[in-house]
């Protein structure tokens, strides 16, 4: 078990239980994080806190001065949040919650830390946490999103099991070496017997895709720092399960499967990024979904020297590691396409259960360039030009994800 922290009565003998997940920000969001010790300018500062309530998802945001390394965990008997950060100034008074959040309180409890503890009105899981660069006058900040946790089957298995099995009866095999450069691999949608969607004017899917992604790995092997490779390189029909299994055998450090949508609406325009998740965040992004996903897949997790329990609780932590480094990865990609003049749609970063993206140990996002029912959108896409565009951002989020 954790060792409890004191920091007076509201603090005495916290301990991690059995139902605890634990999220390490300078793990999943390390290359977004600066040090403490390397702080531009003075000691950094929750500048400011939001917290909003839709729909059964509460948001909660901190303003900070400074990118800063974070933890955070659930407590249970009672229901808290907790978010470990370095030293830190807090300039806020006001602690009152909403939603799932009751109230909040902060404290120094050493000479380099500090502590955030969210009150809830129930037990929650955390459904996503990413830091915002700094923009402009922003600062950088720190957003959560938490929901009501959902019953769930109960298990003897505690995190002190885990460690003991991992560490007592299993022998820890390392990691095979990897090239110096990193590996991503670029999966041009459809293909072959697939044209996927039909453009105004006749243009295919599966080309335009495969153009776009020839044109990324030339400028990203350009760089120097990167490895690529295509899950197809000709016009042929890949099944999607087909698509993962070279993702994971070239031993990716990144997948990015390239597609363009299309609609009834033509007035509809705009490229889009979507991570992994089992519920979609809209109804249109289920309808994309399940119409890409036309094979299952299987996972080949090689975990069968583990006891049931232990195998399905590290599979399901390697799952949520590599989720939140596809959404960080969205984000910045995103980020990087506005700034080269991409067309994006207003809701850009969705997400849906694309089987593509569903490698439990490989970031993967699904890039939707834009719409080829749209007649101004098929003349952007069908340009060198344009398509250049995009692999230019592309290469830049690359970057900035490795950085």
């Amino acid at each position: 078990m954790l060792k409890a922290v004191s920091m007076g009565k509201d603090f005495k003998n916290i301990s991690m239980n059995r139902r605890e997940f634990l999220f390490s920000g300078s793990c999943l969001l390390g290359f977004m994080a600066m040090p403490f010790k390397k702080a531009i300018a003075g000691i950094p500062t929750v500048q400011g806190s939001r917290i909003s309530d839709i729909d059964g998802k509460t948001r909660f945001v901190l303003d900070l001065s400074h990118k800063v390394e974070h933890k955070i965990f659930i407590l249970e008997g009672p229901d808290r949040l907790v978010i470990d950060l370095p030293y830190m100034e807090w300039g806020l008074k006001e602690s009152i919650g909403k939603g799932l959040i009751k109230k909040y309180r902060f404290s120094r409890f050493a000479q380099d830390k500090s502590r955030l503890v969210l009150d809830l009105t129930k037990a929650v899981t955390i459904q996503d946490t990413f830091v915002l660069p700094a923009n402009g006058t922003k600062g950088p900040r720190l957003v959560l999103d938490i929901v009501a946790k959902k019953k769930i089957e109960e298990t003897s298995v505690t995190t002190e099991d885990i460690i003991a099995e991992l560490e007592g009866k299993y022998e820890v095999k390392p990691l095979p070496k990897k090239t110096a450069r990193k590996i991503i691999t670029l999966d041009p949608g459809h293909g072959g017997a697939d044209p996927g969607a039909v453009g105004v004017g006749g243009v295919y899917e599966k080309t335009l895709t495969l153009a776009a992604a020839k044109e990324a790995k030339k400028q990203l092997e350009a760089s120097g720092k990167y490895k690529v490779y295509l899950t197809r390189s000709t016009d042929k029909f890949l099944k999607l399960h087909q698509r993962v299994a070279i993702s994971r055998k070239n031993k990716s450090d990144l997948f990015i499967s390239i597609h363009a949508d299309s609609m009834e609406d033509r007035r509809v325009k705009g490229a889009s990024i979507y991570t992994l998740a089992e519920k979609a965040s809209d109804a249109r992004a289920a309808k994309l979904a399940a119409k890409e996903n036309k094979a299952d897949l299987i996972m080949d997790e090689n975990l069968s020297k583990q006891p049931k329990e232990v195998a399905n609780i590290l599979l399901d932590l390697k799952r949520r590691e590599t989720l939140n480094a596809s959404k960080i990865f969205a984000n910045l990609l995103i980020t990087k396409l506005r700034t080269r003049g991409v067309n994006l749609l207003n809701k850009n970063h969705r997400y849906a259960a694309f089987a593509v993206l569903k490698a439990p140990d490989v970031p993967s996002i699904l890039l939707e360039m834009g719409f080829l029912s749209n007649k101004h959108e098929v003349k952007l896409l069908k340009s060198k030009n344009y398509r250049s565009k995009i692999c230019k951002g592309i290469v830049e989020g690359v970057d900035k994800h490795f950085a």
